[in-house]
């Protein structure tokens, strides 16, 4: 597990600013920002969104987010195309599961075939790869606080 050492002040101006940069560049309310919500899941940033979010990441910071992959966390355009042909065959087997309990089993197969689990970048992530000046993720990293 990497370590990065920071100042309790750092830190919490890192926050700020995350916070701040997230507000101004995904249209989302400050007071909804916590270091826990995922970019993609809780606020639906992606694509356009999230590339004009790294610009300015970047010239705030300067820093990039070198080592994110970006199909990890969000959805890749075919992912999304094959989700819309999909949509109409969902729509009636959750009909049909209504009345016929061999529809539901069908149902689950093609959501589980459709469904690419992503992993969460949430607004922590993004804290400590201020701290870190590279792209870090939580679970990996380890804040120790220094004076």
């Amino acid at each position: 597990m990497e370590k990065i050492g920071a100042k309790y002040s750092e830190v919490k101006n890192a926050i700020l600013e995350v916070k701040i940069l997230t507000a101004n560049c995904c249209g989302i309310k400050y007071s909804k920002i916590n270091l826990n919500k995922s970019f993609y899941q809780d606020f639906k940033v992606y694509e356009l969104d999230w590339d004009s979010f790294l610009e300015e990441y970047e010239k705030k910071f300067n820093s990039n987010l070198y080592g994110l992959k970006y199909g990890r966390f969000f959805p890749e355009v075919e992912d999304q195309i094959i989700n819309l042909k999909a949509t109409p065959r969902i729509i009636f087997y959750k009909l049909l599961s209504l009345f016929d309990k061999k529809y539901k089993l069908e149902l689950q197969k093609l959501n589980s075939r459709f469904k690419k689990d992503l992993g969460k970048l949430t607004v922590g992530d993004i804290v400590l790869s201020v701290l870190a000046k590279k792209f870090v993720e939580r679970k990996n990293v380890k804040l120790v606080l220094t004076k």
